[in-house]
C-alpha cells in the first residue's frame, strides 16, 4: 500500500485563485488607471517635470552660453534666459538684452501618467512594480530633456525676434523695437550655427521632440519591461487567430 502511494504522481502546483492574463482585462485594467495616473501626474506636475527640467537648462547653458544665460523651473514652466546681441542697433543703452522666455514642459512630461497607467494595469507584484515605475521614470527623463532642449532652440532660432522686440518697447525704446528683433534673432541664428544647429536641424529637432518622442517613449519602456506578458497575451490569442482563420476560409466539398 506504501509503495503505491509512493509511485501516485502528485500534482505540480495548486491552481491559483488568480485569473490568467488576458488582452480584455489588462484593457480595463488601463482604462481605470489611465485616468488617476493623468490626475496624479497634474497634481504632482512641479515635481513630475524637476529632474528634466534640470537637465535640459544644465545641457543649454553648458552647450551654448552664448546664447542660454540662465535656466530654471518656475512651476510647471520650463524657463529660461537668452542673452540677445543687439549690438549697434541705435537708441539702446546697451548691446546686449536679457530675455526669459518659457516653455511648457508639461507637453513632454505627460508620458509619465501613460507609463504609470501601462505599469500599473499589468498583473505584477509589488516589488516588481515599483521596480519598473523606477527604472522606467529614470529612462524616460533624457528624451524629455531632449524635447525641452529642441523647444528652447527653435524659440531662439524662429520667435526670438518677436519676444526681443516686445522687450524693447516694453523697456521704453519702441523706436528701435524693429531693428533690435531683427539683430536679435540674426546674431541666434549665427551662434547656433556655430554649434552646427541650422534652421532645418533646429526644426526637425523640435518636431521630432514634440510629436514622436512624448507619446512613444513610454510604450516603448512598457513593452521592454513586460516582453514576458506581452508574448503570453499572444499565446493566448493565438488560437482566437486560428479559429478566425478557418472560419474565413473555404469550406471542405
Amino acid at each position: 500500500m506504501n509503495e503505491i502511494d509512493k509511485t501516485t504522481p502528485e500534482p505540480a502546483s495548486l491552481p491559483s485563485d488568480e485569473p490568467p492574463p488576458t488582452l480584455k482585462r489588462f484593457l480595463l485594467q488601463a482604462v481605470l488607471w489611465l485616468p488617476l495616473a493623468f490626475l496624479l501626474w497634474y497634481l504632482l506636475r512641479s515635481a513630475v517635470i524637476a529632474p528634466a527640467v534640470r537637465l535640459a537648462g544644465w545641457a543649454l547653458t553648458s552647450w551654448l552660453p552664448e546664447v542660454y544665460k540662465a535656466a530654471g523651473q518656475e512651476y510647471d514652466h520650463f524657463a529660461y534666459v537668452v542673452l540677445a546681441n543687439v549690438a549697434g542697433v541705435q537708441g539702446l543703452p546697451s548691446n546686449e538684452i536679457a530675455v526669459t522666455l518659457q516653455a511648457n514642459a508639461m507637453m513632454y512630461c505627460y508620458g509619465v501618467a501613460v507609463l504609470v497607467g501601462l505599469v500599473m494595469a499589468t498583473p505584477l507584484d509589488w516589488k516588481r512594480t515599483f521596480a519598473q515605475l523606477g527604472i522606467g521614470l529614470l529612462a524616460m527623463v533624457p528624451t524629455q530633456a531632449f524635447s525641452l532642449v529642441g523647444d528652447a532652440l527653435k524659440t531662439a532660432a524662429y520667435d526670438l525676434s518677436a519676444a526681443v522686440s516686445a522687450g524693447v518697447i516694453d523697456a521704453g525704446f519702441p523706436d528701435a523695437a524693429t531693428a533690435a528683433g531683427a539683430r536679435a534673432a540674426g546674431a541666434a541664428q549665427a551662434a547656433l550655427a556655430l554649434h552646427g544647429l541650422g534652421a532645418e536641424t533646429i526644426g526637425l529637432w523640435y518636431q521630432f521632440g514634440y510629436l514622436i518622442l512624448p507619446p512613444i517613449v513610454p510604450v516603448v519602456i512598457w513593452i521592454l519591461l513586460n516582453s514576458r506578458f506581452i508574448e503570453s497575451l499572444g499565446a493566448r490569442l493565438a488560437p482566437v487567430r486560428g479559429t478566425a482563420r478557418r472560419r474565413r476560409g473555404p469550406s471542405a466539398p
